[in-house]
């Protein structure tokens, strides 16, 4: 099979690679092409059979089957001397539908074809589509208010691509409340996902960018699946850098499993799933570990004395293997057959260089965008990634365009924390226009929910309440606004994350506080995502900022103390803001006078739905530039000791005994796959000099 589809097509053409009638293909891919780009239409299929399974047809190289979500599903005839055969050929495509839908648990919304057939479907011949192409697709119209057909059309045509969604989440055809409708929308793959699962470069490596939200992780799944079921004997490892992704990402990978109705077992020995670096002891509790072990070559621990980091330990792995390899056995030659790597923004590229090292056939290697050109130099290798995702689908675009601005520093006065090049904003999904000193960013619309109006106040901005010193006000606060999802939207308790972004200890104390004070007066149960480690149903999620990645809610509240100029802090509430599906409340410290150009910002994206800035001028391009720089030679070259040492000096910190429990005790949260910012490290220390100097005078 091959797959015609261009980065920014809209239209995904998939057949065999002997169909014969190549001619017609040309025609309706150029022609749905303009349709779909004048329409509005971000997705259009067009198959000559289901892509799912390897279903055969006597009459499929005469025919194909176009799908428009929320419209009917078209059946063409290529060869209209034939229709006997053709109208076979669509019965036992329907059959093969119906025989999906039982598998993989749609029976009681996908009833028998006779019952949805009239309603559904349309045939007709090629030539006619040719001459009288608006006649033909008028036919598929469902009207709007008709939300059980339109639903029922997208569920076929995710059966058809092989976008299975998970049947428990779809509880009905015709869900009622706003939550509901979000909750169980019927997700379809856009042309670029879709080419990733179905055709893929050739090269070794396959680079997969996107920004927060496009469906990333999801397709990692995906391609697990398929790997996975190769045959009994391939070794998969899927890794991340976070201990508590790495056991989010276990439980996804055995609920879409489940739901997927996956014939073969998990076996951990030949599926591992774990974060990248693990324990000696543990040869599965990390992909370093695997590879030490695998290989016999030395295992280091992290030790910031010796800076000893996780750059270090790939490049010494790498030496090692190398010195190694000659003697293997080409049973041995490689620890794994395919990897596959999440957020590959927290890694260095000498770890992807030891994954390709001891891989056989390829290592898959996803990241978000966003992120990985404010933390890489080399801008060209992520522009030039094999995918480019540039649709979010979880988070409303104003909230996404929001996040962005607001962890670049696009609302503040010069010079900004950064900024992109034309063809950096439109790698991102940006369409970029200059006029005069000014910038505007805009992105393409994209409908994420077929019954459900983005709502204009997807952010919700709450200055002057620090939560330290007004944590009544905020307890007041967090009730009124949860009240009013519930009523307004029908949200219920597990839609519903409170997000600490500051990292200190008092973060804690207010969030049982909060908990406490909520659970008394209102009786929700909640969910201690710090120590839980997962998401419970029933329970508001609420933690700190280390246990929310892979996660996401229908609403996020973002809770901080300041906004200030923190590079890592600005980064990270772009990715937490971007947690949401329908709104994001972002709490602060900040009195309103010191946020109003962040209001202002905000109000501008939501009325005219762009980023509007000052274009920066050499001057402060070259200080962005020359902070970019002094910051990533602040990474490479201070270790964690280092920086300690420097703070240990600033604040006066003498004693060694103090030093040292105090280094300890960073070391052990950062083993837990806690991070710090300079700023909050400097708190921790003068926080912890005082306790510990009440017992060391």
């Amino acid at each position: 099979m091959n797959a015609s589809v261009s980065n920014e097509s809209r239209v995904f053409c998939y057949f065999d690679k002997d169909f014969p009638n190549q001619e017609s293909v040309d025609f309706l891919e150029k022609y749905f092409e303009d349709y779909a780009e004048k329409k509005g239409i971000d997705k259009v299929y067009i198959i000559s059979k289901p892509l799912i399974e390897d279903f055969d047809y006597e009459f499929k190289n005469k025919a194909v089957i176009v799908l428009i979500p929320t419209k009917k599903i078209l059946f063409l005839n290529l060869a209209s001397g034939e229709s006997e055969k053709f109208e076979d050929f669509v019965e036992d495509v329907l059959d093969d539908v119906k025989s999906l839908s039982d598998r993989y648990g749609f029976t009681r919304l996908i009833e028998r074809p006779r019952k949805w057939r009239k309603n559904i479907v349309v045939q007709e011949d090629y030539e006619r589509f040719r001459k009288e192409p608006e006649v033909v697709l008028n036919k598929l119209e469902i009207p709007e208010g008709n939300l059980r057909d339109r639903r029922l059309s997208n569920l076929i045509i995710s059966l058809l691509i092989g976008s299975i969604n998970d049947a428990n989440r779809i509880k009905t055809l015709t869900p009622e409340t706003v939550v509901e409708k979000v909750k169980q929308r019927i997700i379809l793959f856009d042309t670029n996902q879709l080419k990733f699962i179905f055709k893929e470069p050739t090269n070794k490596k396959i680079f997969i960018q996107g920004l927060s939200g496009t469906g990333k992780t999801e397709l990692l799944l995906h391609k697990i699946k398929e790997l996975y079921l190769r045959n009994d004997d391939v070794r998969i490892m899927f890794t991340c850098h976070n201990k508590i992704l790495a056991n989010e990402l276990k439980l996804r990978v055995r609920e879409f499993f489940n739901f997927l109705k996956v014939p073969k077992q998990i076996d951990p020995e030949k599926l591992i799933i774990a974060h990248a670096w693990g324990s000696f002891s543990d040869p599965f509790s990390g992909a370093y570990s695997y590879i030490c072990n695998h290989y016999q070559i030395p295992f280091y621990r992290y030790n910031s004395l010796t800076k000893i980091d996780f750059d270090f330990v790939c490049k010494q792995a790498i030496e090692n293997i190398k010195e190694r390899i000659s003697t293997l056995d080409e049973e041995d030659r490689y620890a794994f057959d395919f990897m596959l790597i999440d957020e590959s923004q927290d890694f260095p590229d000498s770890f992807f260089e030891l994954c390709e090292l001891v891989t056989k056939e390829k290592v898959y290697i996803a990241g978000d965008i966003f992120q990985d050109i404010f933390q890489n130099p080399d801008a060209k290798k992520i522009v030039s990634a094999d995918f480019v995702l540039k649709k979010c689908y979880r988070t409303d675009t104003k909230t996404l365009m929001f996040a962005h601005a607001l962890s670049m520093g696009l609302f503040e006065s010069p010079p900004r924390l950064n900024w992109l090049t034309d063809e950096e904003w439109s790698v991102c999904g940006y369409i970029v226009k200059h006029i005069g000193k000014k910038t505007i960013l805009t992105r393409e619309p994209v409908r994420r929910f077929d019954d459900v109006e983005d709502d204009p106040d997807s952010v919700e901005i709450i200055p002057d309440l620090d939560y330290r010193m007004k944590k009544e006000a905020l307890v007041n606060i967090v009730k009124a606004k949860i009240t009013e999802f519930m009523e307004k939207y029908g949200a219920t308790e597990d839609d519903i994350a409170i997000i600490f972004l500051d990292n200190d200890k008092k973060v804690y104390e207010i969030a049982d506080f909060l908990s406490y004070s909520l659970s008394k007066d209102k009786g929700w149960l909640f969910n201690k995502g710090y120590e839980s480690k997962k998401r419970i149903g029933k329970k508001i999620f609420i933690s700190n900022r280390n246990n929310v990645k892979g996660l996401e809610f229908p609403f996020v509240f973002c809770v901080l103390g300041r906004i200030d100029r923190d590079y890592r802090l600005r980064n990270l509430l772009y990715t937490m803001l971007t947690r949401s599906f329908l709104k994001s409340i972002l709490i602060v410290g900040n009195t309103k006078k010191e946020v109003e150009n962040i209001i202002a910002g905000w109000n501008t994206i939501k009325e005219k739905k762009c980023v509007i800035t000052d274009t920066p001028d050499e001057n402060e391009l070259k200080l962005i530039e020359e902070r970019k720089t002094s910051l990533k030679l602040k990474q490479e070259n201070k270790s964690l000791e280092d920086i300690l040492v420097d703070i240990f000096k600033k604040c006066k910190i003498s004693d060694q005994t103090i030093r040292e429990m105090i280094t300890q005790q960073v070391m052990a949260m950062i083993d837990k796959g806690l991070s710090f910012s300079r700023e909050e490290l400097e708190r921790f220390v003068v926080d912890s000099y005082r306790m510990y100097s009440k017992y060391f005078k």
